[in-house]
C-alpha cells in the first residue's frame, strides 16, 4: 500500500504528523496537561473503585514526558506510574530503564490487573488499548487522536464490569467527540433498530429526571434541604435520618422501591452527568449516599453490613467534592457512629478541623496539625477554614 502511495501525500502527512507532535509535546502543554490530569484523579478517581486508570499519549517521546512530569510533581509515585510501550534500539538511555523488556511488560501488566497492588496508573501509546482487560480500569486520560475502530476499542478498555461499576470516565483532551460520534453511529446503527433511540440528551437525561421525581416522592415528609444547604454537621446527619426515615417498619414497600429507582437515578446520570445542573447532581449524590447505607443495613447486594469505616469513607467522597469548591483538599477525617436501643443510627461526633486532615492548593496544612507541629496560630488557620466554608452555604 506505501509503494502505491503519492509521495507528495506521504511527506504532506509526515509534516502534519511532525507538526502535531510539536503541538502536543510542548513543555508548556504537557505541564498544563499533568497538572489538570492529577488534580481530577486525586480529587475524584484515585478512590473510586481501586482507583485504576490509563493515560492514552500521542506518542513515545510524550508518553515519557507525562511520566517524567508527573514523578517531578509526585516524587513518591515511583510505583504507581508506569509506562507501558515497546523498546527500540533508537531510545534514549535514560527510557530503557522505564520501559524495560518484554518480560518487564508482562510483569508490568500482572500487577496492573491485581486490583490490590501499588500500580495504579498506566501510560501507554498504543498497547493494551485492544485485547487487554482489566475489570476495575475506570478512567482513561486520553491525549491522542484516535477514529473508528480503535477509538471503540480504546474506550471498552474501562467499560468492563467490574462490581457495581456503572460504566467507565473518559477525560478527553485532544476533541475525540465528534469521532467517537460517528464511531458509535457505525456501530450501533443495528442496535438503534432494536432499541430505539441512543442519543443521551433524548434517553438518559429525561429519565434520570423521572428517577429523581420519583425518589423525592418516595421521601416525602422527610426534609433534607439541610443536605444541600446545611453545614457539614449537618449534611451527615441528613444522610443518617434518610436512612432511618426509610428503613421504618411501616415503610417496607418504600425502602424496595426506593433502592430500585435509585439504583436508576445513579445509572442515569453516569450517562448524562455533563447534562445535569450542580445542585441536581448533588441531591442524586445524597439519595445515592442514602441507598449504599440502606443496601448494606438491609443485608443487600453487598453481602454485609456497612462498618463504621466504610460509612466513613462514603461520606468522605462527599465532603471531598464541597472542599474542592472552596480551594481545600480534604485528606480524610473520622466520625463515630453507634446504634440505639431501637436500631437507628447515631452521629457520635462532630465534624470540625480538629478531627479531620484539610490542606489548601498549595498543600499547606488548614488542620490541627498546625498545633502539632508549630507551624503557626491554630487560631488564625480555623478562621480561614471558617470563612471559606462560608462560601457553602
Amino acid at each position: 500500500m506505501a509503494n502505491n502511495a503519492d509521495p507528495e501525500v506521504v511527506e504532506k502527512s509526515k509534516k502534519e504528523l511532525g507538526q502535531m507532535e510539536a503541538v502536543l509535546g510542548n513543555d508548556a502543554t504537557i505541564d498544563s496537561l499533568v497538572h489538570d490530569i492529577l488534580d481530577h484523579y486525586e480529587n475524584y478517581r484515585a478512590d473510586f473503585l481501586t482507583g485504576k486508570a490509563m493515560v492514552v499519549a500521542y506518542s513515545r517521546a510524550i508518553a515519557m514526558k507525562i511520566y517524567n512530569r508527573i514523578l517531578e510533581l509526585r516524587p513518591s509515585w515511583k510505583e504507581k506510574v508506569k509506562v507501558v510501550m515497546t523498546e527500540s534500539n533508537k531510545d534514549p538511555e535514560e527510557w530503557r530503564a522505564v520501559i524495560g523488556n518484554k518480560r518487564r511488560r508482562d510483569e508490568l501488566a500482572k500487577e496492573f490487573k491485581d486490583n490490590n497492588s501499588e500500580m495504579k496508573i498506566a501510560i501507554v501509546v498504543d498497547m493494551w488499548l485492544t485485547g487487554f482487560d482489566v475489570p476495575s480500569l475506570a478512567t482513561m486520560y486520553v491525549y491522542k487522536p484516535m477514529q473508528g475502530y480503535n477509538l471503540m476499542q480504546a474506550i471498552a478498555r474501562v467499560n468492563r464490569v467490574f462490581q457495581d461499576k456503572e460504566g467507565g470516565l473518559i477525560v478527553d483532551y485532544v476533541g475525540i467527540a465528534s469521532a467517537l460520534k460517528q464511531a458509535m453511529n457505525d456501530y450501533t446503527a443495528r442496535d438503534k433498530k432494536n432499541y430505539g433511540d441512543t442519543d443521551i440528551a433524548k434517553v438518559a437525561y429525561p429519565k434520570f429526571l423521572e428517577k429523581l421525581s420519583i425518589c423525592r416522592d418516595l421521601f416525602h415528609g422527610y426534609d433534607y434541604f439541610k443536605f444541600t444547604d446545611g453545614t457539614d454537621l449537618e449534611r451527615s446527619k441528613a444522610i443518617t435520618g434518610a436512612v432511618n426515615f426509610i428503613v421504618g417498619i411501616d415503610k417496607e414497600r418504600e425502602r424496595e422501591d426506593f433502592i430500585k429507582e435509585a439504583l436508576l437515578l445513579r445509572q442515569a446520570l453516569s450517562l448524562c452527568s455533563s447534562l445535569v445542573e450542580r445542585d441536581l447532581r448533588v441531591e442524586a449524590a445524597f439519595f445515592e449516599s442514602v441507598r449504599v447505607l440502606v443496601m448494606r443495613l438491609m443485608n443487600q447486594g453487598e453481602g454485609k453490613k456497612i462498618s463504621l469505616p466504610e460509612m466513613n469513607a462514603r461520606i468522605n467522597e462527599l465532603l471531598k467534592v464541597w472542599f474542592a469548591e472552596i480551594g481545600l483538599k480534604l485528606i480524610d477525617f473520622k466520625l463515630e457512629f453507634g446504634f440505639d436501643k431501637d436500631g437507628k443510627i447515631i452521629l457520635a461526633d462532630e465534624f470540625s478541623p480538629d478531627n479531620c486532615r484539610l490542606w489548601d492548593a498549595d498543600g499547606n496544612h488548614m488542620d490541627k496539625d498546625v498545633f502539632r507541629r508549630g507551624l503557626g496560630e491554630l487560631t488564625d488557620v480555623y478562621e480561614v477554614v471558617w470563612e471559606k466554608l462560608q462560601e457553602l452555604k
